[in-house]
């Protein structure tokens, strides 16, 4: 017997299911996880070797943000995770 989701949960499934595109799904995953969670911004990130590349990111005031690079190297757990496969 699978578990019921709360219902905010099932909510921001079921609008991440009507995104086309990779782009859009990324935002809104940004967005919902936000809302979801309570916080004030969420960023989303590709892991390219070492370098860490902002794709997306959502905040909560609505600012535009200025997606950044980052080194693995520079953030100990993240690179362990990355590493290790692992949450």
């Amino acid at each position: 017997m699978a578990s019921k989701l709360p219902d905010a949960v099932e909510h921001a499934v079921d609008r991440l299911s009507h995104e086309a595109t990779v782009t859009t799904l990324l935002q809104a995953t940004a967005r919902e996880l936000v809302l979801l969670l309570d916080a004030r911004r969420c960023s989303i990130s590709r892991a390219v070797g070492d370098l860490l590349v902002e794709v997306t990111e959502f905040r909560l005031t609505g600012e535009t943000p200025q997606l950044d690079l980052y080194l693995a190297s520079d953030f100990p757990l993240t690179q362990q995770v990355l590493e290790q496969a692992e949450p």
